[in-house]
């Protein structure tokens, strides 16, 4: 998360894997928190290079996975 201790809150990975685990189609959401466009596209970039394990018998998965980031200085102890 860089330098900024401020920086936090929650993203949903939406995405669709091809029968290769490959990432065809994402959508990244920030649904709370103070993430720039150029983090998001940074998030989504990053989504698309993993590669996933092919789906048991073929076919097409939708993914949804939320995320949520917090920095050291905002956890609680």
């Amino acid at each position: 998360m860089g330098n900024n201790p401020q920086l936090g809150g929650i993203i949903d990975l939406n995405f669709t894997l091809n029968g290769e685990g490959k990432v065809t189609q994402s959508k990244v959401i920030s649904k709370t928190g103070s993430f720039s466009s150029k983090g998001i596209q940074c998030i989504d970039g990053v989504l698309k290079s993993i590669p996933f394990p092919k789906p048991k018998g073929g076919g097409r998965v939708d993914v949804k996975q939320p995320l949520n980031f917090t920095s050291e200085k905002n956890k609680i102890n």
